[in-house]
C-alpha cells in the first residue's frame, strides 16, 4: 500500500531498502498445509534472500542458525515434527523462529494470537515479553485488555490516533481513563490499567 501522506522510515530508510532490518509474523502460516513441510522447514524459508545468490552459501550454517531460532522460542525439540501436527501456538512460534533467523531488528506481528486458545496466549505474550529485552516489538490486536498487561506503549486507531504510554502514578490511570470525548472514544481507556492518553493526531495527519 502507497502512503496517501508521509513516509515511513527505518533508521532513515526505506523499508524495501532495509527489509533485513524487520521480521513479520502472520496470523497463521501461508503455505499449503497440505506440503509435508517441517518446523525446521518453515524457519528455512526465513534465510531465503533472492538478492544473496552466492553459490558458497553454506546449508550447514542455514541449518544451524535455524536450530537456534527454534531454541530461543522453545520449540527445538519438534524441529522435525510436520507444521500440521503442531498445535496453533506451537505453529505460531515457528512463525516467530522463521522472522528471527534473519535477526531482525523490529519484529512485526498481526493478530498473532488469533488461533491460540487462553493458555497457549498466556504462554505466548510471556515468549514475546522475554524477546522484547532484545527487539523492538510491534504487534496488532484487538485484544485490548490482556495487551494493555504487557505492552509498554499502545497506539489506539479509531477514528483518530490515540497514543497511550506507561503510567507512573493512580492520577495518569485516571486522566487516560476519562481524558477521551465521546466523539474521539477510544476502547483503551476502558479497560488498559496503566497507560496516558498523549495528544490525539487526525488519522489523516502527515507523518
Amino acid at each position: 500500500l502507497k502512503p496517501t501522506r508521509g513516509s515511513i522510515r527505518i533508521k532513515h530508510q526505506t523499508p524495501r531498502s532495509n527489509d533485513t532490518a524487520i521480521g513479520y509474523v502472520p496470523q497463521q502460516i501461508d503455505h499449503n498445509l497440505s506440503f509435508p513441510a517441517t518446523a525446521l522447514d518453515i524457519v528455512l524459508m526465513g534465510k531465503h534472500d533472492p538478492r544473496n545468490r552466492s553459490l558458497f552459501r553454506s546449508i550447514q550454517n542455514d541449518r544451524e542458525d535455524a536450530l537456534i531460532a527454534l531454541e530461543r522460542i522453545g520449540i527445538a525439540e519438534f524441529s522435525d515434527r510436520k507444521i500440521t501436527d503442531l498445535s496453533g501456538g506451537q505453529r505460531q512460534r515457528v512463525l516467530i523462529a522463521r522472522a528471527l533467523v534473519a535477526n531482525p531488528e523490529l519484529l512485526v506481528l498481526d493478530e498473532p494470537t488469533a488461533s491460540i486458545d487462553t493458555k497457549g496466549q498466556t504462554d505466548f505474550y510471556n515468549l514475546l515479553k522475554d524477546l522484547n529485552e532484545d527487539l523492538t516489538i510491534l504487534m496488532v490486536s484487538h485484544d485490548l485488555l490482556t495487551v494493555s498487561s504487557y505492552a509498554k506503549s499502545i497506539a489506539c486507531v479509531n477514528k483518530r490516533l490515540h497514543y497511550h504510554q506507561t503510567f507512573e502514578s493512580s492520577s495518569d490511570l485516571l486522566n487516560a481513563f476519562y481524558s477521551c470525548s465521546v466523539e474521539e472514544f477510544c476502547p483503551v481507556e476502558t479497560v488498559a490499567r496503566g497507560f496516558q492518553v498523549q495528544p490525539v493526531y487526525d488519522g489523516d495527519s502527515d507523518g
